[in-house]
This record gives C-alpha cells, structure tokens and sequence, in this order.
C-alpha cells in the first residue's frame, strides 16, 4: 500500500485501486474504488456521515487538503475562513471594512449558529432585517461576503438568489472645481511646498487616480511622446508604508496619457538633476517626500484636506475631486465619450456621464433657453 497526501485515502498498487477507510461510532467503514477522484467523493460522503453522530465537521480545501474541526459555529468557522482565505489577499481598507460587516452584521445574527443551520431562509430574513439598518448596497456587499463563505465550505449556498428590497438610489454629489477654486488652492499649497503643489496640479491635468499617479517611475514617462503611461498602484500597507500593486483599477485603467510642454519640461529638468546621483533611476518615484520615500496616499490626502480648509474650500471638494474637474472639462470641451474614457481610464461611459460629469445651474438654465 502507497499513502497518499489525501487523509483516510490508500492507494494498494498491487490492485491498482484507491482504499477509503473511516472510523464512523467505532465501526470502520472501508470502500475501495478505481480513481482518486471517486475515493475523494466517498471519503467526504463518509465523513459527512460521522459527522451526524461525532459533532465533527470537515472543511475541504482549494488544494485538496481535509480540514478537521470539532463542531462549531458561524462566527468560528467564518473568523477562521477569514484569516487564510480572504485577509492575506485584500488591502487594508477592505479588511475593515468586512471585519465590521461580520462584527456589527453577521455575527450578533446568525454567528452563534452551526453552518449546516443556515438555509436560504436564515440568510433571506437576515438580509431583509439589515435593509432596515443600512442600504441595499451595504446589505449586497454583506451577501456577498457569506456567499463566498459558504461556497468554501462547499455544497448548497444558502446566499442564491437572494431577494432584496428595491430602493431608489440618491445621487452622490459629485463636486468638481472651479478654475477660481483651482487657483486658489494651488497658489496657497506653491507659497509653501512646490513640489507639492506640482503634484497637485498634474492631477488637475491627468485625471489620475490618487494611488495612480504617485506610483509613476520615471521608465512610464516618455519624453519623446509627451505621454505618461498609467498602470501600478501605490496603496497604503497599514503600517507607515506603501505597496506599489501591479495591477490598476480594471483595465481599462491601463493607458498613456498626454502631458503639457510645460508639465513635461519641469519633469525633464527634475529627471536630469536627480540623474547625476541616483542609481538606476529609471525605476524610481517620480514623487517623492523630503525623506526620498514613496508619497503615501493618506498623507496626500490629509496635505490636500489641510490646504483646502486653509483655502477655505467647501468639504465636497476632495483630492478625487480633481478626477471630477477633470472629466468635466473635457466633456464641456465636446470632447466624444470615448476619448475621455480612453484617457482618463474609466470602464464604461455610463459611469461617466451618471457620476463624474458636473453640470451647474447656470448651465442647465442657460440649455432651456436655447430651446425657448
């Protein structure tokens, strides 16, 4: 007989046959099958029987691995599921906020219960009691993170087809600035730092993403075209650092966007004096601190929340405002849907118009009478 890596399986080459073997109320219960892939369905057929009289439960995993718990509920198993399957792959904002979906959610409802408890019903009456607590948004994104739960455990998802409420949606204001807006913010942050007041302003110019323009390195620059090439991500680590990701947005976030004479002239005049004394400084930051360090978003923002309360600036007016100003003045230039897509990364052009574009009142008036 040949072990395999897979608990209560043997393989006997002399039969060329895969042996399941599993001790169910001290009565063991052997099965011998052909394939390795019928002795995995019996071997979890067997263990779900013993499972009934033991008070065991078995979490299969992704790499084929059988996982033994003693019976438990759904705040252990889920608190478990969490810390190996979902934390080490998400960001930190994430990990907060589905650590408050299972804390303030999940487990004051439905943590004290055993997962074979849980039905379409269970999940179905949680979902509607949350609707009367947060929106449909909320409760959707709560769905989803059970849904992924118990799809791991395996066998029918209780999260299916899930009925939720109908609500009408509010608009999120979306404020862009004004050119005087502009000028007022940036000439109070030049009095004080130019490097970051240049930063600043290439994100009125590039409609860049927070996180995306302080990732460029000086190999996305091309100088011969005038175009910066977007694509890594700068994301706070949760410790003081950044994590430069590789990967954007979507895809369509990948692109090349046109500077200024003027922009690209003051990149050249930064790239030609930091290159007498950095080595390999094609994959350097473009940004950097006075510690010739990473820009960290949060401190960008917190800079930017500083300046604009200086300004005496309205709070709709965040740094991702710029983004909006961005698209606004392209759209008002008449530039065509799919080029301000194509610049400025953005999936679909229903996303465009219903958020990032801003009409004033003055401009809806002023449409009404040309048709009057």
């Amino acid at each position: 007989m040949t072990k395999t890596k897979y608990k209560y399986i043997t393989y006997r080459a002399d039969r060329k046959q895969y042996q399941v073997k599993v001790s169910i109320a001290g009565e063991t219960i052997t099965k011998t099958v052909k394939t390795l892939h019928e002795a995995l369905i019996i071997r979890m057929e067997l263990l779900r029987a013993r499972a009934t009289k033991t008070g065991e439960t078995f979490i299969l995993t992704k790499n084929g691995i059988l996982q033994r718990q003693m019976k438990r509920n759904v705040e252990i198993s889920m608190t478990a599921w969490y810390k190996s399957q979902k934390f080490p792959f998400i960001e930190r904002a994430t990990h907060t906020r589905y650590s408050g979906f299972m804390r303030n959610y999940i487990f004051p409802k439905i943590g004290s219960m055993d997962p074979s408890e849980v039905t379409h019903d269970v999940i179905q009456a949680f979902a509607v009691a949350l609707c009367d607590r947060v929106c449909v948004l909320t409760v959707k994104a709560v769905i989803s993170l059970l849904r992924q739960y118990f799809t791991y455990l395996g066998g029918a998802n209780p999260c299916i087809d899930v009925m939720y409420r109908r609500e009408r949606k509010a608009k999120k204001r979306r404020d862009a600035f004004t050119r005087e807006q502009q000028r007022k913010l940036l000439s109070l942050v030049k009095n004080d730092s130019y490097n970051l007041y240049f930063l600043l302003n290439m994100y009125f110019e590039t409609g860049c993403r927070r996180g995306e323009l302080i990732a460029c390195k000086w190999n996305q620059l091309d100088f011969c075209n005038g175009t910066l090439h977007i694509e890594p991500t700068l994301v706070d680590n949760g410790k003081g650092g950044v994590i430069c990701k590789p990967y954007p947005k979507n895809t369509a976030s990948i692109r090349d966007i046109p500077l200024t004479k003027k922009t690209l002239f003051i990149l050249r005049s930064i790239y030609d004096k930091r290159k007498k004394y950095t080595h390999n400084i094609d994959d350097r930051y473009i940004f950097l601190t006075q510690d010739n360090k990473p820009v960290r978003p949060e401190t960008l923002t917190l800079a930017f929340k500083r300046y604009r309360d200086m300004a005496d600036l309205p709070d709709t007016l965040t740094l991702h405002s710029t983004r909006h100003t961005f698209a606004s003045r392209l759209m008002k230039a008449g530039i065509p849907i799919h080029v301000i897509c194509k610049i400025g990364g953005w999936e679909s052009s229903s996303t465009l118009l219903n958020v990032y574009t801003h009409v004033s009142q003055n401009e809806v008036r002023n449409a009404v009478y040309k048709i009057l």
